[in-house]
């Protein structure tokens, strides 16, 4: 990681990276935070994309800090895996690093099996994303966070109906058994803002609270949406 972080510095004028650092099985917050402190002197960049798995909240709150300074981005695409040690205090510094990026046309996180994520993480990381009103396209995943309820999911329903520049909506619940038919009708709500809308995509697979009728009035509500040409529910 040392290397890493020393190569970095030699190219400054990077536009685009991708860190793959699943093979760390638990990246040390001191790695990351020395990882971060590079990538934020790296103020030309467009996009960047970053894997990894283990990681805690102090490296969740390096990595905000890196992006507020990165202006120029377009593009953020973070997949975390199994951080047993992320809880909503993490995610919500993560998410102020958002604020300031007016730049993002993209965005993509992914927390599979996180499992100390609730409510409060989703509803402050959620906030974050109101100011990105150039967005077009994001995608967050929350697979097997079971603490996350139907109040957490309408904060993000809430943000995400400001953002009405979106043409693509991906969002994956699997297995966030709390969530219930409202949930999913305060997302219906949330579509009829988004007139640019063209893909949506949403799972809530063992989602066992949501039922097969509120499933199918939110699909027959879809009908309204004009522009709404490619649509996956499950």
């Amino acid at each position: 990681m040392e290397g890493l972080s020393e190569g970095l510095q030699q190219v400054t004028s990077l536009k685009s990276i991708n860190l793959d650092l699943l093979y760390c099985e638990k990246l040390p917050d001191e790695d990351l935070k020395n990882l971060s402190k590079c990538l934020k002197q790296l103020t030309s960049l467009q996009s960047i994309e970053l894997i990894c798995q283990g990681i805690t909240d102090q490296s969740l709150k390096n990595l905000g800090e890196c992006l507020e300074n990165l202006t120029c981005l377009k593009s953020i695409n973070f997949t975390f895996y199994s951080c047993a040690e992320i809880t909503d205090k993490g995610l919500k510094d993560l998410g102020e690093g958002l604020k300031n990026l007016s730049s993002l046309k993209s965005i993509s996180f992914t927390f599979f099996s996180c499992l100390k994520i609730a409510d409060e993480g989703l509803k402050g990381f959620s906030e974050s994303l109101k100011k990105l009103t150039s967005l077009q396209s994001i995608c967050l995943v929350f697979d097997e966070c079971e603490k996350i309820t139907d109040e957490g999911f309408k904060s993000l329903n809430e943000s995400l109906k400001k953002l009405i520049s979106l043409q693509s909506i991906r969002l994956r619940f699997a297995r966030c058994k709390k969530l219930t038919d409202e949930s999913l009708k305060n997302f219906g709500d949330c579509l009829k803002n988004l007139a640019c809308l063209q893909t949506m995509s949403l799972t809530l697979f063992v989602c066992d609270q949501i039922t097969e009728e509120m499933k199918q009035d939110f699909k027959e509500s879809l009908i309204r949406l004009q522009n709404l040409k490619d649509i996956y529910l499950d």
